[in-house]
């Protein structure tokens, strides 16, 4: 008997082993895609992020009245069918198709999007997108107008960011809304799990107008060392990738998986903080922010951080494909012997303590940090870095609490989109606040943004927005650094459609596929 037993759970032992060694089952096997996200998730609701985690996930899950296809430039329907604007401008018109489902059952209706847009209204980070409407209207199930307190020629461009939610799906969650599961949106993938640090689960939505997506479900994996990452990639856990530009070389080689490099509106900034209260508030004075400005070594940056996959730059956003972009602007050359002058006329030919630069964790970032600190210091200038997570880090920047920082922050093609970092109507996200200081002209930087989004001749708003941009980058709080580009891999089993790939590069997987 004893023997009979011991047989049995030997049997036992070696099923269950065989289960946990198991090969798992091929993402085309199991219809599944494995996508990694680089930083944690921050918040369910489309309208209180600015975090690319979010951006990445909610980009099949919440659609928006029309989209800016950035590969072409052109502006395409999705809730709404066609639109129409007054000929004062100050009345825009949307037709809206009538077979639109939100992820909860229910039909869309005019009346969700004047919810979507008064709730969008409250939000501080949509404040650019939302402050020119005065108010919306449902005329019908299926028309919805949006009254401008004024003309605003920026209008459709920034009308992709308002995304349409369902009124009855989050009047049910309340203040819960954005902080779990909700089916409140309309895109081709409904949310089934959100644990913001770990993954966010979503599948393809049965009812979608355009119909039921190829890949059925799709996990957003969040994985913040890189190399982790690779690795995984490598092992075929995940299916794609945003390549770490360390690796890039390697695996765009690799005959293993598909690969593509796309040039993309993203730009990588440092941000002094002229209110910052370390060092008896020593980063008041514009000659120490800018003697730190001549310190960033933009080519050294590019060629250690982002090993070939980005550019030097200068300017906040790329004129070539930004609507009213200035073509040029006050520069900052790494020049070691400006700073030095710079600190001299500031008071201090030998030298000072200016508190802290807070590195988000990612070792980009830290490795930023650190080549900023060693040409600051052959000049005197010294501060301590300190790592945050990147979630409590920009929750720290937008308090106005850190002196020095950094950010990457992806562009609309309209130069009035950066106005919500520097136009005072945006106060409450700024990461430097200029309402109200003495220690810089932002009366005339809020009038010059307000004009210009008011103007139609193209070459008037490139003045007008020069004259602003001259301002900022004059005022040492903002240095721009590089321009990236991103390079995406992903096994070679997956057809993944790239031709809406352009400079914003937020996308959904709703037109991939696994091969046969």
């Amino acid at each position: 008997m004893k023997k009979r037993k011991c047989f049995l759970l030997a049997v036992v032992l070696l099923l269950m082993l065989a289960f946990v060694f198991a090969p798992v089952a091929n993402a085309a096997e199991n219809d599944t895609l494995n996508f990694r996200l680089m930083f944690n998730c921050s918040t369910v609701s489309p309208y209180l992020h600015f975090n690319d985690a979010d951006w990445w996930w909610q980009a099949g899950v919440f659609e928006p009245l029309v989209w800016l296809n950035d590969a072409n430039g052109t502006f395409e329907p999705m809730i709404a069918k066609e639109w129409s604007v007054s000929d004062d401008g100050l009345v825009y018109t949307f037709k809206l198709r009538d077979d639109v489902y939100f992820h909860n059952g229910e039909k869309l209706k005019a009346s969700d999007c004047v919810f979507s847009y008064n709730l969008a209204k409250q939000a501080p980070t949509l404040t650019t997108f939302t402050s020119p409407y005065d108010k919306a209207e449902a005329v019908d199930d299926t028309t919805f107008k949006v009254h401008l307190k004024e003309p605003y020629y920026p209008f459709l461009h920034h009308s992709s960011m308002i995304k349409i939610v369902s009124e009855k799906a989050v009047s049910e969650q309340g203040a819960d809304f954005g902080t779990k599961v909700a089916l409140a949106g309309t895109g081709p993938y409904y949310m089934t799990e959100y644990n913001p640090a770990v993954k966010v689960a979503v599948k393809a939505f049965d009812k979608y107008y355009l119909g039921k997506a190829p890949i059925e479900n799709v996990n957003y994996i969040v994985m913040v060392d890189d190399s982790s990452a690779v690795i995984a990639f490598e092992r075929g856990e995940i299916d794609i990738i945003q390549v770490p530009s360390t690796y890039w070389a390697d695996i765009s080689k690799s005959d293993k998986y598909g690969s593509k490099i796309t040039p993309r509106h993203e730009l990588y900034y440092l941000i002094v903080n002229m209110n910052s209260p370390e060092q008896n508030k020593i980063l008041a004075n514009k000659d120490i922010r800018q003697a730190i400005g001549y310190c960033v070594d933009k080519q050294a940056i590019v060629d250690v951080v982002k090993e070939g996959l980005a550019i030097p730059y200068d300017q906040f956003m790329d004129p070539a494909i930004t609507a009213g972009g200035p073509e040029s602007t006050i520069k900052y050359e790494y020049n070691l012997d400006k700073a030095r002058e710079s600190l001299k006329k500031a008071g201090y030919p030998d030298g000072v303590n200016v508190g802290t630069l807070m590195s988000f964790s990612p070792s980009e970032y830290v490795k930023m940090a650190q080549i900023i600190q060693a040409s600051c210091a052959e000049v005197g200038i010294k501060f301590e870095i300190e790592q945050m997570e990147v979630a409590a880090g920009l929750t720290e920047m937008r308090a106005g609490k850190t002196s020095m920082s950094f950010c990457a922050s992806t562009f609309l093609l309209d130069y009035d989109y950066i106005g919500r970092y520097f136009h005072t109507r945006n106060d409450a996200t700024h990461f430097v606040k200029y309402k109200g200081s003495d220690l810089i002209d932002w009366k005339t930087i809020d009038n010059k943004f307000d004009d210009g989004t008011r103007a139609k001749d193209p070459a008037q708003r490139k003045k007008i927005y020069s004259e602003a941009e001259r301002i900022i980058m004059d005022s040492g709080t903002y240095f721009p650094i590089m321009m990236t580009s991103f390079g995406m891999a992903w096994q070679k089993d997956l057809s993944v459609d790239t031709s809406k790939w352009g400079a914003f590069f937020m996308f959904s997987p709703y037109d991939w596929a696994w091969k046969k």
